[in-house]
């Protein structure tokens, strides 16, 4: 095992990725927490939703009442209510730290129609048949049980109402979120043992508060789902679609968006974004659409 560490740590150090100070005060509870609703704000007005969709996504959502499922610190949310006009959009996060600062944020911009609630995805406090539209933009892939998470989604939704869900799965390039490394698909050629003890003798190299904030104690087990890395569950584009199936929504829209579809890296060079077209013939191959797929995107109708 000691070797295969040591080949881990050799390759993630290969195309490093060292948290800035500003992000390791975030995260350890020090910085300044209105900047990521900002920087949510200003990432969806320069992708924008429809982008990770084959639908015109904006007809199906513009007006209408929203929960967005995970809202996180709401940047998104004051972006897609402006844009889209809902009547009204509730946010739910298990964070209430996330919550907090989520509503200085709506504060500065002046909105009385979002409302925010602590709430976790599986146990939904609202009545059932309540809203016309649920978003949920990077979430299903932390939750720690999306078959219930999906399950409560129906359940809160008018008949003919929708769910329009996006996530990284866990095999594509950095579906592990890996802190210090940008080295692709390492949690597909390692174990994930290996990994966490590969992370964190990195995390020790870099400083006692590079360890203290990102330290992986182990492969956590928790209700309903293995959290994995700490974070993230696991969630395969294959397990999500058999959830789908099982639970009898209809699909109006499935894709499987390409690596190098865009992203940052795509927008400050363009020409990668060639390299989309394969990338797309290999996420309709079996197996090879779990590596080749950066979001899963699903619109889905309650019946």
């Amino acid at each position: 095992m000691r070797n295969n560490i040591n080949i881990a740590k050799k390759m993630m150090k290969l195309f490093p990725q060292k948290p800035s100070i500003e992000e390791v005060d975030y995260w350890s509870g020090k910085g300044e927490k209105s900047i990521r609703s900002l920087e949510a704000y200003e990432h969806e007005s320069l992708v924008g939703l429809e982008r990770y969709f084959k639908i015109p996504i904006g007809e199906y959502i513009y007006g209408k009442e929203v929960l967005d499922f995970g809202c996180g610190h709401a940047g998104r949310t004051v972006r897609w209510l402006e844009k889209f006009q809902f009547k009204r959009v509730v946010g739910i996060d298990h964070s209430e730290v996330h919550l907090k600062w989520a509503n200085t944020f709506i504060k500065k911009k002046n909105f009385s129609n979002i409302h925010l609630i602590h709430s976790a995805g599986e146990n939904l406090q609202f009545e059932s048949d309540t809203f016309e539209c649920v978003l949920s933009f990077e979430v299903f892939d932390h939750v720690n049980d999306p078959q219930k998470c999906l399950e409560e989604c129906h359940r809160v939704l008018k008949k003919n109402g929708i769910v329009v869900i996006v996530f990284t799965p866990f095999y594509s390039p950095k579906g592990a979120h890996l802190h210090f490394t940008r080295m692709p698909w390492m949690n597909v050629f390692f174990k994930e043992d290996t990994l966490i003890q590969a992370h964190n003798e990195i995390a020790r190299e870099l400083g006692a508060e590079y360890e203290k904030t990102y330290k992986f104690n182990s492969i956590q087990k928790e209700v309903g789902c293995p959290k994995r890395f700490g974070s993230v569950n696991g969630l395969t584009v294959k397990g999500f679609d058999e959830i789908i199936e099982m639970q009898g929504w209809e699909v109006l829209d499935k894709w499987n968006v390409p690596i190098f579809h865009h992203g940052k890296l795509i927008h400050a060079r363009k020409e990668l974004k060639l390299l989309s077209f394969p990338a797309s013939m290999l996420t309709k191959v079996p197996y090879f659409d779990e590596m080749f797929t950066h979001y899963v995107s699903r619109v889905l109708q309650k019946v």
